[in-house]
């Protein structure tokens, strides 16, 4: 996480359901989506990005999204 942040990143896309247990989330600014998938491969997750995309304009800080497969 704080390589995202000291690389400037303002999102990030993760697999990791995890992620939210494991780290203090408060603690850094930038966006966290994670994709409810049981892959990593490009073909599943490529079906997330519509929800993806529509989800953009409403994200906030030290907050966490889940976007469930379509």
């Amino acid at each position: 996480m704080t390589l995202c942040i000291e690389n400037g990143f303002d999102v990030l896309l993760t697999i990791d359901k995890n992620l939210t247990y494991q780290q203090n989330l408060n603690k850094y600014k930038i966006f966290i989506v994670v994709f409810d998938s049981i892959t990593s491969k490009i073909e599943e997750l490529s079906m997330f990005i519509p929800s993806f995309l529509e989800l953009t304009t409403s994200l906030e800080f030290h907050k966490v999204y889940i976007i469930e497969k379509p």
